[in-house]
């Protein structure tokens, strides 16, 4: 397992299994990475990886990874263009996420809040409401 795969497999798990976001969402599935398929219609959440690094020691042996350090985008997508369901959405967001520390696969991922954001969507003459934030994950084998 990578720290991405660790990062990405707490994202699902915690995500999916939050009371609030499970509430507002149409399906049991509603956790996607990258991309919603095709057919899904209610309130979904979405995230993506945005390039992040790693952070470096340099000692006498040499360059060793001291951690992963990724940037994801979280988004609450709500259909139905319902401000007060997508701040819902991206306040269940943030709860799940800002300032959790746990192991997964072996990696201790801490999460950070970079920042939050709500914009509407207008496509196909339909109104969608997007909210969610920018959150930095830590990897540390």
């Amino acid at each position: 397992m990578t720290g991405q795969h660790a990062a990405q497999t707490m994202l699902v798990t915690r995500l999916s299994e939050d009371g609030t976001l499970l509430s507002l969402a149409s399906t049991p599935e509603f956790v996607w990475d990258t991309f919603v398929p095709e057919g899904i219609d209610g309130a979904t959440v979405v995230f993506q990886l945005i390039p992040g690094g790693d952070d470096v020691n340099f000692g006498s042996s040499g360059a060793t990874r001291a951690m992963s350090r990724m940037i994801y985008q979280v988004t609450f997508n709500e259909p139905s263009g319902n401000v007060a369901r997508s701040f819902q959405g991206q306040e269940a967001i943030d709860d799940v996420l800002h300032g959790r520390a746990e192991v997964v696969g072996g990696y201790t991922l801490n999460v950070q809040r970079i920042e939050t954001f709500s914009y509407p969507v207008f496509e196909d003459g339909k109104r969608f409401s997007r909210s969610g934030g920018r959150y930095e994950i830590l990897a540390r084998e």
